[in-house]
């Protein structure tokens, strides 16, 4: 059986080499060993998320990732600043994430919307804040405990991203959200499905392309460089496909 190894740091920032067969599976949200969020450096990028149908583009929505390293309570962070591109519906829209460092399990979340505004943080588990999801209504409480430490379904791809990739690897996350449909984590597995390339501005980038199968369907192209994340399609079950798209931006 062929063995690869996979170096990954762990609380105490020392680097370890750890034998993983071939095809293998890992499961991540007891421990997190396999994943390091320090891969990730400063950058600005587009997004652009659209749908299409009969390979027609139809409802679009375009916005910013700004990604930073920083410290919160001195702890080590990842802040990811979102926010609507000029010209959108709703420019007020705006995003928030932090998360840890290494883990990358989300410390604190705010969405904010002309409508809406969503605040929320977790510690060891407890998720804790508030939602005010129409400007005609009260605020509600957000307080829950997670039975598994669950990574933001909304960011996933960041804790898949810092892993380490090889052919046939299944990975089982769990993943959660701040509505109340999404509190109790849910079980994702993702294969990393083979190699491939992927336009990155004007360049063909090599890639990892990891598949998540089932309803719907997904296939996401993960590169060793900003914007990670370049290319991830989402087949819909009445057959339109979601389409996100992220470009490198220049930092102001």
């Amino acid at each position: 059986m062929k063995v690869r190894h996979a170096v990954v740091a762990f609380a105490l920032g020392t680097p370890t080499s750890i034998a993983l067969a071939q095809g293998d599976t890992i499961t991540l949200g007891r421990g997190n060993a396999f994943v390091d969020g320090s891969v990730y450096v400063p950058h600005l990028a587009r997004v652009k998320q659209s749908i299409s149908r009969n390979g027609q583009e139809g409802q679009s929505f375009s916005f910013t990732n700004d990604l930073t390293l920083a410290t919160r309570d001195g702890r080590p962070v990842i802040r990811i600043e979102s926010r609507a591109q000029p010209g959108s519906p709703d420019p007020t829209w705006h995003l928030e994430t932090v998360m840890d460092r290494r883990t990358t399990e989300l410390l604190f979340r705010e969405a904010r919307s002309a409508r809406q505004q969503v605040t929320f943080a977790v510690d060891a588990g407890h998720v804790h804040g508030q939602a005010k999801i129409d400007r005609d209504t009260a605020a509600q409480a957000i307080d829950f405990q997670l039975d598994v430490p669950a990574f933001l379904d909304a960011v996933m791809d960041g804790t898949l991203g810092a892993i380490h990739f090889r052919q046939g690897l299944v990975v089982r996350i769990p993943t959660f959200g701040a509505a109340p449909a999404a509190r109790t984590p849910k079980w994702r597995e993702f294969t990393v499905t083979g190699r491939d390339t992927v336009a990155v501005g004007t360049r063909r980038v090599p890639a990892w392309v990891v598949e998540e199968r089932g309803t719907p369907r997904s296939r996401i192209w993960f590169i060793d460089e900003p914007p990670y994340v370049p290319l991830w399609l989402t087949y819909l079950p009445d057959g339109a496909i979601a389409r996100l798209e992220q470009e490198l931006m220049p930092k102001p």
